[in-house]
């Protein structure tokens, strides 16, 4: 059955634009999205009423997306020098006491920021939870409201081939399942000299998953430029953000962080192979990377596990 959606959203030059192609997108995609536009060219609006109308949508809708700007955040949060409008601060005052009611627990109200607004625009009473930015990130939502099994995405080619198939290690092989189910796991590493069969023992575990417990995966190696001068992550996140057809920030901090939400859409696991050329030379897999903040801060975020866990993990190789 097709996810209900509702768009919340306050009227401006902006979202004349930005709601009907929104509207659309998810149309196409089977959604089944409700908006004050449908009613448009209605004479007298909806026959119970404007309040009634988007109280009803609210409610029955799967998830709500709230378009958010500095008008919007003012509206919905009831600011008195926006007594001119009542739609907006209506809706605001039905999610707040929504999520009121349920504790402060929110499963249903999903912030979106244009791609150039800043974070201080999302509503204080949905601001710790995640929120996408439009258009740049409508695919990665739109898998979402579409649900999060549906859709796979993995690519493991880049990991080396061992030249022979392993021999036994069933522990270590269950061990490594046993950390992709673990929500108090979030990074794996396997740390050994070189030769003994890391790269086989990965290389057999994904061939041994017969019944897909992650639907998005990468894999990179960086010992294809181990003959660089300095190895680094950039040609990891181009080719990940680029398979994955997600917008890449400028900033690495960011990097990080947009990957890392990402693959909490669904159940995701990054492989990331002969890491050593980019630490010193007693790190450990979770830091100490030399000069690369995109990497050493997508690790920290798996580490502390940051927002939340969801059968997320990376898994280090590299050698003593």
């Amino acid at each position: 059955m097709a996810k209900k959606i509702f768009v919340s959203y306050a009227h401006s030059e902006h979202s004349k634009i930005l709601v009907p192609n929104l509207v659309n997108e998810f149309r196409s995609k089977g959604l089944e999205v409700s908006v004050d536009l449908d009613l448009e060219k209605s004479v007298t609006g909806p026959v119970k009423g404007w309040p009634n109308w988007m109280l009803e949508q609210i409610e029955r809708a799967d998830y709500v997306l709230m378009l958010c700007d500095e008008r919007y955040k003012a509206r919905v949060e009831g600011n008195p020098d926006t007594v001119e409008t009542k739609g907006v601060p209506w809706e605001g005052l039905i999610i707040s006491n929504t999520i009121y009611d349920a504790q402060g627990k929110n499963t249903k109200f999903v912030p979106l920021l244009k791609d150039d607004d800043k974070e201080n625009c999302i509503p204080h009473f949905v601001s710790r939870g995640n929120y996408y930015r439009i258009p740049s990130e409508i695919n990665s939502l739109a898998e979402k409201l579409i649900g999060e099994d549906s859709i796979e995405r993995t690519n493991f080619e880049r990991l080396p081939v061992p030249a022979t198939r392993l021999i036994g290690r069933d522990q270590y092989i269950e061990e490594l399942n046993n950390a992709l189910v673990d929500k108090a796991i979030s990074v794996v590493g396997i740390i050994a000299d070189g030769g003994v069969g890391k790269s086989a023992l990965i290389y057999e575990w994904l061939e041994r998953l017969d019944v897909p417990i992650f639907n998005r995966g990468y894999a990179w190696s960086f010992s294809d430029a181990s003959e660089q001068s300095e190895v680094t992550s950039v040609g990891f996140f181009n080719n990940c953000f680029n398979f994955f057809g997600i917008a890449q920030p400028s900033v690495d901090d960011y990097k990080a962080r947009q990957l890392w939400r990402w693959l909490s859409i669904g159940k995701g696991i990054i492989i990331l192979d002969g890491i050593e050329g980019l630490q010193t030379p007693h790190g450990d897999p979770v830091g100490h990377i030399n000069n690369d903040r995109a990497l050493h801060e997508l690790l920290r975020r798996a580490a502390n596990r940051a927002h939340g866990h969801n059968n997320r993990l990376i898994v280090v190789r590299k050698c003593k």
